[in-house]
Order: C-alpha cells, then structure tokens, then sequence
C-alpha cells in the first residue's frame, strides 16, 4: 500500500488564463479567478486520471511496507529528494544509500539490504520525490488542448442542473488522456 501527498505544487498552470480566455473567445476579466480555478481544477484532474504530474511538483509517497524495491507511482519523475524511515525504536531515520531509476515507468528506489522498520509506525517509510516537465516549453501541446478542453467544459457546464451527463468529460479530452496514461494504478505489491 501507498499514499501520495503534495508537498510543493507547481509554480504556474501550463496554461494561462490568456490562453483559455483565448479558446473560449473571452473578452472580459470578470469571470479571471473562475477561469483560474478551472485550468487548476483540470490538470489535477489531468494528473489523476493519467497518473502524470505537468509541472514540477513535490510528492511524498508513504509506504507501508519496506521490504523490496518502492516503485513511485507518478509519472515523469526527475529526482528523488530523500528517503526516510521509521527504525525498531520509532526514530525517523534518513536513508542516504540507496539505489534509484527515474528513467523507468514507474520509477524505483531500492536498497542493497533492508532495515528493520518499526512494529507501531504506519505507514513506516516514505520517499520524497519531484515529478513534472521541467518547463511548460516541454509540456506536450497536446497536454495543454487537453486541459484547455477541461476547463473549458467546466466554464461552459457550471451550473447545478443540466440536460447534459456532468460526470462525464469531453471525449477529446479523454482521447489526450489516453495518450499519457502510465498504467501506476492500484499499490503494485507496496
């Protein structure tokens, strides 16, 4: 098992609210913070969905048994910043050699040998972690149209009653989605 917390979002949305105002032919600011939180709203959504972090991001990931390789289950990972561990007496404990893969989906951390972790303490690890496309010039442009498509959606489907399905979302949007799925689903034996 696992659990993956935020601990630094991104900086900046890949897409700016010049940029969606543009795609649903805005004019006007009064709508700006709204618009603001739908692109947000859509490259979480983004990221839930494919298992991909956009922009670099600062993960923790718990984990609740140390006993073999901890596959990190976001995508795009670029660097690992640390890797920690409750011992036999509860004393949070640094782990400085350990072997990683960033390269690979999913990432890998691993060790030579394996620490005896605390009975009491759960989950009893936790590795930190930064994922994302180091700039918005390497974000895909397809990921962009895709989170355009989302927040658009949300703009033009906010109302609390619809003839329209709203738990669904644009198809062309899901298309994009289908392209950058990573397959990191369920807790891979962690």
């Amino acid at each position: 098992m696992y659990q993956i917390q935020v601990i630094t979002p991104p900086e900046e949305e890949p897409v700016t609210l010049a940029e969606l105002k543009a795609h649903l032919r805005l004019n006007d600011d009064s709508e700006d913070v709204l618009l603001s939180g739908f692109i947000k709203a859509a490259r979480e959504f983004f990221e839930s969905y494919t298992g991909r972090i956009v922009l670099p991001t600062t993960l923790r990931q718990h984990v609740y048994y140390l006993t073999g390789p901890v596959y990190l289950m976001r995508g795009n990972v670029t660097s690992i910043e640390d890797f920690y561990y409750y011992d036999a007496e509860d004393n949070l404990t640094e782990l400085t050699e350990f072997h990683e893969d960033t390269i690979s989906l999913p990432a890998c951390v691993w060790l030579d040998s394996y620490p005896t972790t605390s009975p009491s303490k759960t989950p009893n690890a936790y590795v930190t972690f930064v994922a994302g496309w180091e700039t918005i010039e390497q974000v895909p442009e397809m990921v962009k149209v895709g989170i355009k498509l989302l927040a658009a959606h949300y703009y033009e489907q906010r109302n609390s009653h619809s003839p329209q399905d709203l738990k669904t979302v644009p198809m062309g949007f899901k298309a994009i989605c289908d392209q950058f799925k990573t397959g990191l689903v369920g807790d891979w034996g962690q």
